[in-house]
């Protein structure tokens, strides 16, 4: 995708969660931030099960 907001991230994040790759959600985590999308509630719950 050209560009990714809060709910692609999200996306990308909870496939990952549910599918018990933790280093990848963290990893997901640390590049959008890096691309400067800010956390909503979900991407943090997820992160923090993660």
């Amino acid at each position: 995708m050209d560009e990714r907001d809060v709910v692609s991230w999200n996306s990308l994040i909870c496939g990952y969660q549910q599918c018990g790759m933790y280093k990848e959600v963290l990893g997901l985590f640390s590049s959008m931030q890096e691309t400067g999308v800010e956390a909503d509630l979900v991407t943090m719950v997820k992160v923090l099960l993660a």
